[in-house]
């Protein structure tokens, strides 16, 4: 069984093992954020130069060697010039945040029903504090669902769809994590789609955006209760965003009131008391946040395209015209020999 101390006692152990291999062979330089950096069981070696990195791939494993650790080589990659890492991109040029972060909301398809809409409204009103002109923006999609307006996705919609999504993605909302302030965990399950959001509060006081994170619900779990959902989805959060969450306390944010017994159960039969004992290597406590308050991560599930649209709840979609600049005269048709052309003199 785990215990939520596990995580600090392993990054101790691992400390530990790089500090005895550095007393043993005397090196002169410390290995740790010198040549390599150690998060749990996460262990990236970086050098300079092609010898270099020999080196320190040499003294890694003897330190590992030494302290009985064992490694999986297929789990591992050597000599890359690129890596993705917590979350970042490292290359030669330094650190580049990892398209994966806002993947869940640039790949978002269009809204095929007035649901998504609502939706992805629900999401981006929930930062609107960061979007500049908002609600201009928003104006097309937000008159969708009114019931004068026919329900077809014009190039107005597309283009505040656009927009919005890439406002969702830029800097003014995601914030680079700092391990030094408690991270949030946002989660949300819906039957056909389940999300999580990592978040922190910045120096503005405010929720500021890590990374989403979205996925179906596969078919076997589609029919689970509310709480087995719930539970799934906080599951799958935490398991995503692990290298953040391992060895941090934490805040778990969920609009479901029973998951609040979750880290109280006793009876650990069933499907909820299994995962509620995988849950207990991490430390974390739960806030219940109103349904109306929890736009952001609701809405990044309600996103994904239901099975069935309810009648007169489609949207007609729009295509955008075939623009082309050749010209369209003095173009000559190849007919089959034998045929004529309607219309022609014949």
């Amino acid at each position: 069984m785990g215990t939520c101390n596990g995580p600090a006692t392993f990054q101790r152990a691992m400390n530990m093992t790089f500090q005895n291999f550095v007393n043993k062979t005397r090196l002169t330089q410390e290995m740790i954020n010198f040549c390599v950096i150690v998060y749990t069981d996460d262990i990236l070696v970086y050098s300079e130069t092609y010898q270099g990195y020999a080196q320190h791939i040499e003294w890694t494993l003897g330190a590992l060697r030494d302290a009985g650790f064992k490694i999986a080589l297929e789990n591992n990659e050597f000599f890359l010039s690129e890596i993705s890492f917590l979350g970042y991109v490292v290359t030669s040029g330094g650190l580049q945040p990892d398209s994966r972060k806002v993947a869940a909301v640039k790949e978002a398809p269009i809204p095929t029903s007035l649901t998504q809409v609502r939706a992805f409204l629900g999401l981006a009103s929930y930062y609107r504090r960061f979007i500049k002109g908002f609600a201009a923006i928003a104006r097309p999609l937000t008159n969708l669902p009114r019931k004068d307006q026919p329900l077809s996705w014009d190039a107005e919609c597309q283009q505040a769809f656009a927009t919005l999504k890439d406002a969702l993605a830029t800097a003014s909302i995601l914030i680079r994590e700092n391990p030094s302030k408690q991270y949030i965990l946002i989660t949300d399950w819906q039957p056909e789609a389940i999300s999580a959001i990592l978040a922190q509060k910045g120096n503005d006081g405010r929720e500021h955006v890590i990374e989403y994170a979205s996925r179906t619900v596969p078919d076997e779990r589609r029919n689970d209760s509310a709480p087995q959902g719930e539970c799934y989805a906080v599951v799958c959060g935490i398991q995503h965003f692990h290298p953040y969450l391992y060895g941090q306390k934490f805040r778990l944010v969920a609009d479901h009131d029973p998951l609040l017994a979750l880290k109280k159960l006793t009876d650990y039969t069933g499907m909820i008391g299994r995962w509620a004992v995988r849950l207990q290597e991490y430390d974390f406590d739960i806030v219940h946040r109103k349904i109306e308050r929890h736009g952001n991560a609701d809405g990044l599930t309600r996103l994904h395209r239901p099975a069935k649209v309810p009648k007169g709840k489609e949207i007609t979609p729009w295509k955008e015209p075939n623009l082309t600049n050749e010209p369209t005269y003095g173009r000559v048709a190849v007919l089959p020999r034998g045929k004529k052309q309607n219309g022609g003199d014949g």
